[in-house]
């Protein structure tokens, strides 16, 4: 089964309301460790430029995917004018943060109780 997506005036509503960011995540969901220089600096470049484009917002925020990445595609995530980025790596960065184009993240599931999402908040981890 297909996951609904937003449409783009739903997106546009979440933006205008001034409580959401929207951030890029390459053109094609590619791989970068697998993908030549020359296409990884266009699909982390042009996703931020056409989101942009599209939506007449700025896009700070980059996501690597898969969650797979190496330091050149951090140098170009930096180029592409990404001021943050996430990775997949579990836990909470402190600020101010020493990696902004390689921060960690919480993943939330929506399966977990009240107290365990708690202690993911507080500590990053499920344990």
């Amino acid at each position: 089964m297909r996951e609904e997506k937003l449409s783009d005036a739903e997106i546009k509503d979440l933006l205008d309301s001034g409580l959401w960011e929207l951030g890029a995540h390459t053109l094609t969901h590619a791989n970068l460790l697998n993908t030549p220089e020359v296409d990884k600096r266009r699909e982390i470049a042009e996703s931020r430029r056409v989101l942009a484009d599209q939506f007449a917002t700025d896009i700070p925020s980059f996501a690597y995917p898969f969650g797979l990445y190496g330091p050149d595609d951090v140098v170009l995530a930096q180029q592409a004018g990404y001021a943050f980025a996430v990775t997949t790596n579990e836990g909470i960065d402190s600020y101010p943060y020493s990696a902004p184009l390689e921060l960690k993240r919480i993943k939330v599931s929506g399966t977990e109780g009240l107290a365990s999402f708690r202690l993911r908040l507080r500590t990053g981890r499920r344990k």
